[in-house]
């Protein structure tokens, strides 16, 4: 059932479309005035609340909803490496030595594996002697290690089948011996492996470095 004060609102409603038609067919409303007035009654959404003074205006254009707040995409945060940090030490194990790298924003067209020349054409060199040759290279640390196996999706795809070597710290293992940490793609995961400078590197056997170098 309609309510009296509905069907008053309603025929208020109407009796006004139809001053508004009669304006039309006399010229002194056209058709794209028209138009934008039944806009204005039919858009809930629309601003305009004193329509005798839009129509006394001429019927300026309407906004007829909020508009789109401009969304500002903010850049990703950069990801950054602690390479000052006291590197990970495993259980039983000991620091030899370690050269911090500061706050290092991880960008991988600054790193690069680097072949001693005693690595290449199928020869191979002591870790020792190895450990001498870099030590004016700007290697990497062990913390970059444990931050790529935290982030494998940063590691190079071409990387796989290489064992790659964090010279940038050295440990001394339960034995006493010292070994380096390396990077290896093993049973279909990257894991951590170490190596006794005992032993010798080949051209299998890069280290990380900063490029430029």
């Amino acid at each position: 059932m309609t309510h009296v004060a509905d069907e008053a609102k309603q025929n208020k409603f109407f009796r006004f479309l139809h001053g508004v038609s009669e304006r039309a067919l006399r010229g002194s409303l056209d058709i794209s005035q028209f138009i934008s007035v039944a806009q204005v009654l039919l858009d809930k959404n629309t601003r305009t609340v004193n329509l005798l003074e839009f129509i006394a205006k001429g019927c300026p254009r309407v906004d007829y909803a909020e508009p789109i707040p401009k969304i500002r995409r903010q850049k990703p945060l950069p990801l950054v490496v602690d390479l000052d940090a006291v590197p990970f030490i495993p259980e039983g194990w000991s620091v030899e030595s370690h050269q911090p790298g500061g706050q290092f924003v991880f960008d991988a067209v600054q790193l690069k594996l680097h072949f001693d020349v005693d690595q290449q054409n199928s020869k191979y060199v002591k870790g020792t002697e190895l450990r001498t040759k870099l030590k004016n290279v700007p290697v990497m640390n062990a913390n970059m290690l444990d931050w790529y196996l935290a982030h494998p999706d940063r590691i190079p795809e071409d990387w796989k089948g290489k064992a790659v070597f964090f010279w940038g710290t050295v440990y001394r293992d339960q034995d006493g011996d010292s070994s380096v940490r390396f990077m290896f793609w093993d049973v279909g995961r990257w894991r951590w492996f170490a190596y006794w400078l005992d032993s010798h590197w080949s051209g299998g056997c890069p280290a990380l470095v900063r490029a430029g170098t």
